[in-house]
């Protein structure tokens, strides 16, 4: 487990008054259905991971800098398949997820994708 600290009141030990970083996983191979695109540094992408909507970061240089020269063409509902990194913290007695997509292995377009 990862502990980072980002507050000052005090739980057990842990300094959790405005979060704290307690799990870090990486999931392989993840199909993300991007909903809406941000360019803006530090900005999360809308997207829905197994059915379930999500704010995710794309963090692989190489693939943004393909969208944003346009070599590579990014359209609502377009699927990528990446590594995400899961990062789990506290905020306010609730666990928070956040996502950051650390390696695109893949992009299909939408009519790639099967639909039933």
């Amino acid at each position: 487990m990862v502990f980072k600290n980002h507050g000052s009141a005090v739980h057990n030990g842990q300094d959790c008054s405005s979060g704290y970083e307690f799990s870090e996983n990486l999931l392989k191979n993840i199909a993300i259905q991007v909903k809406s695109s941000n360019f803006r540094k530090g900005k999360d992408w809308k997207a829905v991971m197994g059915g379930l909507p999500i704010l995710i970061s794309i963090d692989d240089e190489v693939f943004l800098r393909g969208v944003l020269s346009g070599e590579e063409k990014l359209n609502k509902d377009d699927v990528v398949i990446a590594d995400v990194k899961l990062i789990q913290t506290i905020e306010q007695n609730k666990i928070v997820n956040n996502y950051r997509a650390v390696n695109v292995i893949e992009h299909k377009k939408s009519s790639q994708i099967c639909t039933f």
